[in-house]
């Protein structure tokens, strides 16, 4: 009897220990204790890489052979890279590779003749999103994404050289201008996300996860339509920065969807 009893409750107790085991496996909500470096982010999407909305993603990981051309992992939207391609265009990334550009001839855009599609209209929800490093030279500001629309107006989301991220239209209509950065060029990857709510009539700037500004429309700018070219980069003469990761949603991310963004490095 008494051994049958002890066999009962050891029985139990496997059963318990295998269900909590079973359970802690199956969850992963909360990655926030798991390193980046321990998932391949590139290919699977826990819960906090926010995909819905996500229309262009450039991941910076090298270009097609023979075309220089980057592809979009996520849409249509495939960039070409301009300037002398070298060895030294292609470093390490926040994740897997980067791309360097060291002066105003050397950026990612849209080949010759070729639009963008799928993109957000000027005035409706949006968010850009990159990560950069910057090294050397003489800061002279510093373009991140710059937009351009069928008017030939133009969205610009970089830094001034003054080292503050700013949001501008033209023509010379500052949407958005946050405050001075002091690290933006101690040669640290960092992250920058601009957005726009339709609904809330504010524009909004995040750097390293934290909200810098949020600001209404003052002077509407005539940008109007979809983005019809992309460019990335495009630093200044003298000024060399990275790239990696340069994402755009057809959607305004929340402060806690972009916290996310930079604490799991995606």
């Amino acid at each position: 009897m008494r051994g049958s009893r002890l066999f009962s409750i050891l029985s139990i107790f496997l059963f318990l220990a295998s269900f909590t085991l079973l359970n802690s496996c199956l969850y992963y909500g909360d990655l926030g204790d798991i390193s980046a470096s321990s998932l391949n982010i590139e290919t699977i999407h826990p819960s906090w890489i926010k995909t819905d909305g996500l229309v262009s993603y450039w991941k910076m990981d090298g270009f097609d052979v023979g075309t220089n051309l980057a592809s979009d992992s996520v849409g249509s939207n495939t960039l070409q890279f301009f300037g002398v391609v070298s060895a030294g265009n292609f470093v390490p990334g926040k994740i897997n590779s980067g791309l360097a550009v060291s002066n105003t001839a050397e950026y990612l855009a849209n080949p010759v003749s070729i639009q963008s599609i799928g993109l957000p209209s000027f005035g409706s929800d949006q968010t850009l999103s990159i990560w950069f490093r910057n090294n050397g030279g003489a800061y002279t500001g510093n373009n991140l994404f710059l937009l351009t629309y069928p008017n030939s107006s133009t969205l610009s989301f970089a830094f001034s050289s003054l080292r503050s991220l700013k949001a501008t239209a033209t023509p010379s209509v500052i949407l958005i201008s946050g405050a001075t950065v002091a690290s933006v060029d101690d040669g640290s990857w960092h992250h920058a996300a601009y957005t726009f709510s339709s609904s809330a009539n504010k524009y909004s700037l995040y750097y390293d996860g934290a909200l810098l500004l949020e600001a209404a429309p003052g002077t509407v700018p005539s940008t109007s339509g979809s983005p019809v070219s992309v460019k990335l980069g495009g630093a200044n003469a003298g000024y060399s920065s990275e790239l990696d990761e340069a994402t755009i949603w057809n959607r305004e991310l929340s402060a806690g969807e972009i916290l996310g963004i930079y604490q799991h490095q995606f």
